[in-house]
């Protein structure tokens, strides 16, 4: 393994803009709204804006659960029941 790759426990997880819009999910004017409200985190580094994956990955985990509605039992093909 590349030692370069290789991150100390507790590092960010840093990728650029693309990538972390890529990891996410989202077209790339979410991903900025998501910044500007600070649901997840960005950093920069010169012109480059780098998206902590952490922060990604907490934003998701925040997220409420989905409840859905219980599905329909199937009537049988035909429209008259059985032995009619």
């Amino acid at each position: 393994m590349n030692p370069m790759l290789v991150k100390p426990p507790g590092a960010p997880r840093l990728v650029e803009f693309k990538l972390g819009m890529q990891y996410g999910g989202w077209s790339k004017s979410k991903t900025y709204d998501l910044i500007a409200d600070e649901k997840i985190v960005a950093n920069k580094d010169g012109r480059q804006t780098l998206i902590d994956l952490d922060s990604v990955d907490a934003y998701k985990r925040s997220l409420p659960r989905a409840i859905t509605r219980r599905r329909r039992k199937k009537k049988p093909a035909g429209g008259r029941p059985a032995g009619s």
